[in-house]
């Protein structure tokens, strides 16, 4: 299906048969002397085309640059130049516009330039390439083809919502693998937690077997020393103490078996 638009748009009348090309010199004087001219560079500042008659003229305006090294080191020196150029109606495809008001497009293509120093004076050879259009604001009427497929329509449709679910698909898995990363990480601190309490417990259980170790070998010790006594009176205190000794052994062990308990339940 078409559908007819109108569009208020520049439209070219005309064109040159082929570009124009601008040739020139300029001459940069010199107040002092030189021992070498560096670089040359030419910006195109301006470029403006008018109706003059029955033909149309050219203004360039241009800011040559020259770097010139002296005694002292390196110099810029800068200055601009007006080029008016003249181009005739028969350098156009046409000349139906010559009565008409248009418009004129400059539109520039190329350019290239040398640079020469001599005693008093730079001179500066350069050449411009430009297309010149002569143009009309108009009311132009053009053709649209539309594309209205409604199968199509509904297919575009049905992959934007399938993407949609499975985009949906996808927040949900990352959600449920972010929850449980959370809950590993929430175990495994308390596998942690539960290991360090283990080898805290097992670190005092050594030092309470230890104390014992301890206190048994030196109630031994006494009991052997006080064994040695021939006095029966003495042998029976030490049966008396040796009964005291194995009471204390077992009120201790007991007390670490019930403290051990506790520590675990906890």
């Amino acid at each position: 299906m078409n559908r007819i638009c109108r569009l208020w748009s520049p439209v070219i009348l005309a064109e040159l048969i082929r570009p124009h090309v601008v040739y020139s010199n300029f001459e940069l004087a010199l107040n002092k002397p030189y021992i070498s001219l560096e670089d040359t560079k030419i910006k195109v500042l301006s470029v403006e085309a008018k109706h003059i008659g029955s033909f149309i003229e050219l203004e360039i305006r241009l800011q040559l640059l020259c770097l010139l090294e002296d005694n002292m080191g390196l110099e810029l020196i800068s200055s601009e130049e007006l080029i008016r150029e003249r181009i005739q109606p028969d350098e156009f495809s046409s000349q139906e516009w010559l009565q008409q008001r248009t418009e004129l497009v400059v539109t520039i293509n190329d350019y290239d330039y040398h640079g020469v120093l001599s005693q008093d004076k730079v001179e500066l050879f350069y050449n411009i390439e430009l297309m010149l259009r002569v143009t009309q604001d108009r009311v132009v009427t053009v053709s649209v083809e539309e594309q209205k497929n409604e199968q199509e329509v509904a297919h575009y449709k049905s992959l934007l919502q399938e993407l949609q679910a499975k985009i949906i698909e996808v927040e949900g898995e990352k959600a449920a693998l972010r929850n449980k990363m959370r809950s590993q990480e929430k175990n495994l601190n308390g596998v942690k937690q539960g290991l360090s309490k283990i080898e805290r417990n097992n670190m005092a259980l050594i030092k309470e077997v230890e104390v014992c170790n301890t206190l048994i070998m030196d109630l031994r010790g006494k009991l052997e020393r006080q064994q040695k006594k021939p006095n029966e009176n003495i042998s029976n205190r030490g049966n008396a103490s040796m009964l005291e000794i194995d009471q204390k052994i077992n009120r201790l062990a007991a007390g670490q078996v019930i403290k051990r308990i506790f520590q675990n339940n906890n």
